[in-house]
């Protein structure tokens, strides 16, 4: 007989806080949890010869079968690409959450419940959609911004009924006989069948949602609150809130910004509801709103008693606050910075002590600091003057305060952060690079912090401002006793002096201020000349070292040049190659997925064979060789694949990532940080034959120009790249492009070029 639970262990086990991912204090991003579902280890073209096979019978027409067939082959191998993207989770907090919805909505159909399964997909846009295979993902940006449950809910009833009555192949084939004018469209116009195809498509949209009202109306939930998604939808362009931005949330207690870094008023938000919806696949808010308010009407009856959520509304605002904090971790990796503060302030409110937040709000700082300093502003933040409501203050804000102003902000938040958390290694590097960088960029040091006012000289970053203000001022003393009308110019010169001295001292050296309230911690100034040291011995090199430093770089760029890189790596991580094969002949390039998918499993076993033939290790991730239990794997393969494509879209160097931490502990399970990215593309492309019409009138070259005339031309292009998960730079980038078919000699070239340089000592 089992002993009965002791007392202290059930009050132990009542301790546990009921959810883990997030708590007050910290945050875990979202992992996949469980056994890898099936679908993410085959291959589509497996999926689709399944698919096709069972439907090869369903009609006799041979265009639809013919059309169908290629429906799937296109819808398989997308859906693969965005499995194996980074982006979805299967198991994890919200995945579990969205599923447990489906399931009261598919309660009365259980087989269509043996077909459906539900996934999170991490992106920071208001959307859901289905696939035609019974996957439906629901974006991270739609929970973070529904107001209830139920808002929710009717969004997954719609998504439910578009794979229900196979919304997704229906547009297909329907397009298909509107492109080529076929069917009822064989006598129509152009413009009259580009209208058609965007009636159609609202036309499903319409039945999507009043189908999905009907199967909402048929569950526990009380469809009269689903009435908000609509709000939800017209305003889903903005913040998942909106509140007035506290001005002082960047400063600290010693210093405040000018008010000139503000707005006095932000723009009012303009969102209609009736914009016109002739070239868009869904009909506007307005028609929504009137078509669902009739059936509101019709079903609310069946609401009596019923809920606004299924378990609690603690858990709704729990899991929809992960989804928040999710959408800051996506406005990092998509470079959005003004969107990630604005996004950090309004979850402060309720986290004012969560340590992951603090990390974002600093990343965001830093991130917006190195575009700015590389005149790319306009790269990262929204142009304030398109940014409507309060978030319109940081984009103003960012894009007015000086490079340098904005450098000292940055280092003096950094610090006040790692003060709160002195025991993070991650804070404390964080704090001394920023401060390296106020010596070595802005040649600061702590006694420009230190010194009063009054000794301080004009602006170091030399505005036009205050160089107009020097110039107004040396002309006043030279044409003292001058008569003469002032100039257009001199009137400009003199009303910049004339504003320059009625700012009060505060507003001019407000910046000397940030780093005053940390005077007291010894560690402070520790750390400030540790980050001075680390700046002098860069800078102290004497002749001789430096003549021998500049003679070794150049022996080694002659030996770069001529025999390649000898980077001595013995162990690399290659993750889930590309291969596309692609065809850009006509108006729309296509993709040939099946010869894709077959030359991507070739170029994995062309890796492998020339790793074991030079005694490079390699560990190749590939998802399609995982095993239902190889979660771990999975989850780093998953999280190299994000690093690497917010690291491929920046448009400047030296950013540093929100993933380097997490990718960290990924490098200490692999034993080696270096991670390789290959990628092939093979394109068939348009040239003009009429070169060849010469050769055919010499009966030598006839053959020759015949074959030229009528033969494809194809181009290839080869990526090799490495990453270091340690420091998150490059160290290793060779391009190979040629107007030739991708044959095996051609890639196993490349391949053996590359990963002998990476090996080579």
């Amino acid at each position: 007989m089992k002993k009965p639970l002791s007392i202290a262990f059930l009050l132990l086990i009542a301790a546990i806080p009921t959810f883990a991912q997030l708590s007050k204090e910290d945050y875990r991003p979202l992992e996949c949890k469980g056994e890898i579902p099936e679908v993410f280890l085959r291959l589509s073209s497996e999926i689709s010869k399944e698919i096709n096979e069972q439907n090869q019978y369903a009609t006799e027409s041979k265009r639809v079968r013919k059309q169908t067939e290629n429906f799937y082959e296109m819808s398989n191998f997308m859906l693969d690409q965005i499995l194996l993207s980074g982006d979805i989770l299967f198991g994890a907090t919200l995945t579990r959450y969205f599923n447990k919805i489906g399931k009261e909505l598919m309660k009365d159909n259980p087989e269509l419940q043996k077909k459906v399964t539900f996934f999170t997909f991490k992106s920071p846009h208001v959307n859901a959609f289905a696939t035609d295979q019974g996957y439906i993902f629901v974006n991270v940006g739609l929970l973070a911004q529904v107001s209830n449950e139920t808002e929710l809910a009717f969004v997954l009833s719609h998504e439910l009924v578009h794979y229900r009555e196979q919304h997704n192949i229906q547009e297909f084939l329907e397009t298909d006989l509107i492109k080529k004018g076929k069917g009822k469209y064989r006598y129509t116009s152009t413009s009259d069948r580009v209208n058609s195809y965007y009636q159609y498509s609202r036309e499903l949209e319409t039945e999507a949602d009043k189908e999905g009202l009907k199967m909402l109306a048929n569950t526990n939930y009380n469809i009269k609150k689903a009435k908000g998604l609509f709000d939800v939808l017209l305003y889903s362009y903005l913040p998942f809130d909106e509140e007035e931005f506290d001005r002082g949330f960047l400063g600290n207690s010693s210093f405040e910004f000018p008010e000139k870094y503000f707005l006095d008023s932000v723009k009012s938000i303009s969102a209609r509801d009736d914009v016109s919806d002739e070239l868009s696949t869904h009909p506007n808010i307005r028609k929504r709103r009137d078509a669902a308010l009739k059936r509101f009407k019709k079903l609310q009856k069946s609401s009596k008693g019923k809920s606004t959520y299924l378990t609690s509304k603690e858990e709704f605002r729990y899991v929809r606050d992960i989804a928040r904090f999710e959408i800051i971790r996506q406005n990092l990796l998509m470079h959005r910075y003004d969107r990630a503060i604005y996004n950090c302030f309004l979850m402060k409110e309720d986290y004012p002590n969560n340590k992951w937040l603090d990390k974002c709000l600093i990343q965001a700082l830093s991130g917006a600091l190195a575009y700015k300093e590389q005149n790319k502003s306009s790269e990262a933040m929204s142009y304030y003057k398109k940014v409507e409501g309060y978030s319109q203050d940081v984009s103003y804000f960012l894009r007015k305060i000086k490079k340098k102003e904005l450098a000292i902000t940055t280092t003096a938040k950094a610090y006040e952060i790692y003060q709160k958390y002195p025991d993070d290694k991650y804070l404390a590097k964080y704090a001394e690079d920023l401060m390296y960088h106020l010596i070595s960029f802005y040649e600061l040091s702590l006694e420009d912090f230190t010194r009063d006012k009054e000794d301080e000289s004009e602006d170091e970053d030399g505005d036009d401002e205050e160089s107009a203000s020097a110039e107004s001022e040396d002309d006043e003393d030279e044409d003292e006793d001058d008569d003469e009308e002032l100039s257009k110019y001199d009137k400009i010169k003199k009303k910049k002096s004339e504003d320059k001295e009625a700012m009060s001292d505060d507003e001019k050296y407000y910046y000397l201020n940030a780093f005053r309230s940390f005077f007291k911690d010894p560690d402070f100034e520790i750390m400030f000349e540790k980050a001075y040291s680390r700046y002098q011995k860069n800078t102290d090199i004497s002749e001789s070292e430096r003549a021998r430093m500049t003679k070794q770089a150049k022996k080694r760029e002659k030996m770069i040049a001529k025999k390649g890189e000898a980077l001595g790596i013995d162990e690399l991580v290659v993750v889930d190659p590309t291969y596309l094969v692609i065809d850009d002949r006509g108006s729309n390039s296509k993709v040939n997925y099946a010869q894709s998918e077959g030359k991507k499993q070739d170029l994995k076993d062309k890796i492998s064979d020339i790793s074991s033939d030079i005694e490079l290790k390699t560990t190749l991730l590939d998802p399609k060789v995982f095993d239902y239990s190889q979660t771990k794997e999975f989850n780093a393969l998953m999280k190299m694949k994000e690093w690497i494509s917010e690291m491929s879209s920046h448009e400047v160097d030296s950013v540093n990532s929100i993933l380097l931490e997490e990718l960290n502990q990924v490098s200490n399970s692999f034993n080696t940080p270096y991670v390789a990215v290959p990628a092939c593309y093979n394109f068939t492309i348009n040239e003009n034959k009429g070169k060849y019409i010469w050769p055919m009138f010499f009966v030598v070259t006839i053959p020759w120009a015949i074959y030229k005339m009528v033969t494809p031309t194809e181009g290839t292009y080869i990526r090799f790249y490495v990453l270091d998960l340690k420091s998150g730079n490059s160290v290793f980038d060779e391009e190979y492009v040629f107007l030739h078919r991708d044959s095996d000699a051609n890639v196993n070239s490349c391949l053996y070029d590359s990963m002998s340089q990476i090996k080579r000592r």
